[in-house]
């Protein structure tokens, strides 16, 4: 009797292949070893990396485009939606951003319903996000004024008379007001994956506190200056007097704007943070530039000038960036407090406050004008484009994008921009206009 052995050869799984593409960094390291003699063995050997990655990703081109390219053609089978297709909606979402028109996650499963008959999920939207080079983000407001060629004026005209002054920058002070709640809905909160959007209590509101902020053109920052509606509060609340100030304002005060303004300029002479010589730079508010307020600027010798009305939002470094950088760092500090009394909020908006560095607030007064050799209309028309363009190794897949967009909606009978404007969005068409000069 012959016996027959069955050998049983376990067949190797395959691996999953991972087309997801490396860091730069990871990328740049491989470079950098490779050049310096190692060889595709060492490396992978040093990296703890497979060697036909190191192979595979040494003789790639990892430069944005082709990167794109390959992601594009990764399962493209499988996408309900042509490539094609996908740089028509990425084209759409830019002129959405051009016009600074609305474009939610709403807005863009909309478009797709009437323009391709697609219904989408929820993954889809933030897949096709980052392979387009796209993203949800906090927008900020866009005013009317921003469309009227006239402001577009008056803001350069404003740089230049506020140039002519010829003032230091320690004698420049730039100053808004703002308000601080108890409120720390912008912290985002970890939850079950995929069990909907978390639902927290949150903490009572109470009563605002206004915030008086200034910067000055040499990149420091002038003392915070709190102002409350409740009296009793203020009385008991303790700050570093060489730190901060805590007034009190009766919110039914007769003129309660135009008082609180006076209390503070009073407050920021007493403590030489506004001298004779300086200029004061703020928005257009009315109870900034009453009678009794330009009268008392006058006897201290200090020079008020306003952005132009309805233009703050963007020239001043205050609205346009400060205030949102010390409030993001305000609601990280009280949403670590359990129970936020008004002690503990008044000491996280001092930190909040200081936490701005130098170079960030240099940074502010260069972008909106006030400090550096930037030609005005150059420094307004920034302003106005500031969400408008991409980055520019980003620029070419953009410009790409927008063009299929342009073409695909004009059946192909314009390939440009301006034009394309005028007869598709004549309504928005002049702050476009002026953008563009």
């Amino acid at each position: 009797m012959r016996f027959f052995t069955i050998a049983f050869i376990m067949t190797r799984k395959p691996q999953k292949f991972n087309s997801k593409s490396p860091r730069k960094e990871l990328v740049a390291n491989l470079h950098y070893l490779r050049r310096n003699g190692y060889s595709i063995r060492e490396i992978a050997r040093i990296m703890k990396l497979k060697k036909s990655n190191v192979h595979r990703w040494l003789g790639q081109d990892m430069s944005p485009e082709a990167q794109m390219l390959r992601r594009k053609n990764t399962s493209s089978s499988r996408r309900i939606l042509t490539g094609k297709e996908e740089k028509i909606i990425a084209g759409w979402i830019i002129i959405r951003c051009i016009l600074k028109k609305s474009c939610t996650t709403w807005d863009l499963r909309t478009f797709l319903s009437i323009a391709f008959s697609v219904d989408v999920q929820p993954s889809w939207i933030s897949n096709f996000l980052a392979r387009n080079h796209l993203s949800l983000q906090d927008a900020s407001i866009a005013k009317g004024s921003e469309m009227n060629e006239l402001k577009f004026r008056e803001c350069v005209e404003f740089l230049e008379r506020f140039r002519k002054l010829g003032k230091r920058p320690e004698q420049i002070a730039i100053i808004d007001k703002t308000k601080f709640y108890y409120d720390y809905h912008r912290v985002k909160h970890i939850g079950m994956k995929g069990a909907g959007r978390r639902r927290v209590y949150r903490q009572n509101i109470g009563t605002a506190d206004c915030v008086y902020t200034m910067l000055v053109g040499n990149g420091t920052i002038g003392k915070v200056y709190i102002e409350s509606q409740v009296a009793k509060k203020v009385e008991n609340v303790r700050v570093n007097s060489d730190k901060a100030h805590v007034t009190f304002t009766h919110k039914d005060q007769v003129r309660r704007g135009e008082v609180g303004y006076l209390k503070f300029l009073k407050w920021a002479v007493k403590e030489k943070l506004l001298v004779p010589g300086d200029v004061l730079i703020s928005d257009n508010e009315s109870s900034f530039k009453t009678e009794k307020v330009e009268e008392y600027l006058e006897r201290n010798d200090i020079t008020p000038l306003n952005f132009p009305s309805y233009m703050g939002h963007l020239m001043n470094p205050c609205d346009n960036y400060f205030h949102a950088s010390a409030k993001f760092r305000y609601w990280q500090l009280i949403s670590k407090i359990y129970d936020l009394d008004y002690q503990s909020k008044i000491d996280a908006i001092v930190s909040s406050y200081y936490g701005e560095r130098k170079e960030s607030i240099l940074a502010y007064l260069e972008n909106c004008g006030l400090r550096g050799e930037r030609d005005p209309v150059q420094v307004v028309r920034h302003l106005l484009k500031e969400g408008l363009f991409p980055r520019d190794k980003f620029e070419s897949i953009h410009n790409e994008q927008l063009q299929t967009y342009i073409e695909w909606r004009s059946n192909s009978k314009f390939n440009e921009l301006l034009p394309f404007l005028a007869k598709y969005y004549p309504m928005e068409f002049t702050p476009v206009t002026t953008v563009y000069k």
